[in-house]
């Protein structure tokens, strides 16, 4: 709770004279308690390096302290939205604690399943499924590429990714109906998705990949 409630390059100073940053804050409390899944999990949030040297002597690569979140928080869908993410940039199938070996999409399945109002995962799935294929969802609907953005985008209209990428969907004169009744074409998600990634930056000092991309169409 300390560490969550500093900034980076910050220091506390505790009881017996040590001074800690965010980072060493959440080795501390692994240190405390070996499977604590949240610490390991706001590690790999916050990208803290690439490796980890632990109380305990290990020392992690930013995905094996991505893997013992999964390990120690089996019901949290975040893990394995990460988990869905590293599986597609590495092109890696990734084995759980269930036994079995998912890929990315499966990954993203079970983030779904745990959180099913979690809109980025939907986006992240959506990315994963080619044209004229589909999804099947935990809850048994099966979903296209198309309906898998607006899906994300019923659950966080603001989402500028899954906007600009819906508007790619669309052929230059196609139109859609978004969740929210209106009748929009390519030019205008564009827009939209600029204008919210912009707002993003100006409120945060941030700006994500979807910058890189925003002109393309």
């Amino acid at each position: 709770d300390l560490a969550a409630v500093i900034k980076a390059g910050e220091f506390v100073r505790l009881a017996d004279g040590r001074r800690l940053n965010q980072e060493s804050l959440y080795v501390e409390a692994l240190r405390c308690d070996p499977n604590n899944g949240y610490a390991y999990l706001a590690l790999y949030e916050d990208g803290f390096g690439v490796f980890r040297n632990l109380s305990d002597g290990r020392v992690l690569s930013g995905l094996q302290v991505l893997c013992e979140a999964v390990r120690c928080l089996p019901g949290h869908h975040r893990p394995y939205f990460y988990l869905g993410q590293e599986a597609k940039c590495t092109s890696s199938n990734f084995a759980i604690p269930d036994g079995r070996v998912l890929n990315s999409t499966g990954c993203l399945l079970e983030a779904i399943r745990r959180a099913p109002s979690f809109g980025p995962a939907y986006t992240e799935l959506a990315d994963n499924v080619v044209e004229m294929d589909t999804a099947e969802l935990p809850d048994g609907r099966v979903l296209t590429k198309t309906e898998l953005f607006l899906e994300a985008l019923r659950h966080n209209p603001r989402d500028a990714i899954a906007l600009h990428y819906l508007g790619r969907c669309l052929a230059k004169n196609d139109t859609i109906r978004l969740t929210d009744g209106r009748v929009v074409d390519r030019t205008v998600l564009f827009a939209e998705a600029s204008r919210l990634e912009s707002s993003r930056f100006m409120e945060d000092g941030r700006c994500t990949y979807l910058s890189t991309i925003i002109t393309r169409v």
